[in-house]
């Protein structure tokens, strides 16, 4: 009988803990699908009635901001509790987080604008690139094949210039491509910076807070400026804060601000000398092919070209070492 009483109380014990588990994995199912996450004892009769009430209110305000009048909305109500609801909006910096939302709709929107103009450009310059290319080399194969012999004085001035066009055309193309790549750049910036904006917007319309953003009493003018940079923060400074720790200001803020800005101008100015370097090197093995001398200009470049980029190099690598010396430093006084 003691037997049989403890396997039945063994059976039971191991059936009710896998209804208890069974239970647990299905509210952790429904708490990870749905907002606001459910207690295990919410009814899904109540959640749909909340979930409701919670959409239309989000409705109802978002109605309302894209409704007013003003730049910056003004929820005025003409009853007591339209009253309380916008002075509860207002509070809650849903006000301030639809007017960033708006610019960063109208910016993105602006610069997909900008895109779609540079894209048709490009394609243009592209077709006027290809034909400028296709009429130089039809020109230059017969040169090739028969030699310098035989060619007039018209002929050469003609092919000098159909090379000056064509090489007018890629430079104009490759300056046009960087600034439609930047703009990409920039526009996944963009958007992940409105994904944000929306993601806090649209919370704090379905919490319900009633925190003042702005008056927050941790919030201050520093932090704030550091929120307005965040979308231009150079990698080098990601991580840093630019205060330091509380009780001390931080030592090299200004130091390493300056020395990644360098940095950067540095790179820059590296990149477009083996720009050059490439351009004039393609034009004078074009020339040296059809047996035209090169420009003074292009010899003087490569005679300088050696120890320029040898200078340029070694700056970019001394910024990157004192960046990367600065940044060590402030992780370790400023965090």
């Amino acid at each position: 009988m003691s037997l049989s009483s403890g396997s039945w109380h063994q059976g039971y014990t191991s059936s009710e803990s896998e209804t208890s588990s069974m239970d647990a994995d299905y509210f952790e199912q429904q708490n990870r699908t749905m907002f606001p996450p459910l207690l295990p004892s919410a009814q899904g009769r109540t959640f749909e009635r909340e979930r409701k009430q919670m959409t239309d209110s989000i409705t109802d305000k978002v109605s309302r901001l894209e409704n007013s009048r003003s730049s910056v909305p003004s929820l005025v109500a003409s009853d007591a509790s339209s009253a309380a609801s916008v002075a509860s909006m207002e509070d809650d910096g849903v006000q301030e987080l639809w007017t960033q939302m708006k610019e960063r709709r109208q910016r993105l929107n602006s610069l997909k604008e900008d895109m779609a103009t540079k894209r048709k450009a490009l394609q243009e310059l592209r077709r006027k690139k290809d034909e400028a290319d296709n009429t130089f080399m039809h020109m230059l194969r017969p040169i090739l094949v028969r030699g310098r012999r035989g060619l007039s004085g018209t002929s050469s001035e003609l092919l000098n210039k159909r090379f000056a066009e064509m090489q007018s055309l890629r430079t104009e193309y490759h300056w046009l491509e960087s600034g439609y790549e930047g703009h990409e750049f920039t526009l996944d910036e963009e958007e992940v910076e409105l994904i944000k904006i929306e993601t806090r917007f649209f919370s704090l319309l379905a919490a319900g807070s009633r925190r003042n953003i702005r008056s927050a009493p941790h919030t201050d003018e520093s932090e704030d400026g550091e929120a307005e940079e965040s979308t231009v923060m150079p990698y080098e400074l990601t991580g840093i804060s630019r205060n330091g720790p509380t009780d001390d200001a931080h030592p090299l803020w200004e130091d390493l601000v300056s020395a990644v800005g360098d940095l950067s101008n540095a790179r820059e100015e590296y990149e477009d000398l083996l720009l050059y370097h490439s351009q004039y090197t393609y034009s004078m093995d074009v020339k040296r092919s059809a047996g035209l001398a090169p420009s003074v200009e292009e010899v003087e470049f490569m005679d300088e070209f050696p120890g320029d980029e040898r200078e340029k190099r070694e700056y970019v690598d001394r910024l990157t070492e004192e960046v990367g010396r600065l940044k060590q430093i402030c992780k370790r006084k400023g965090q």
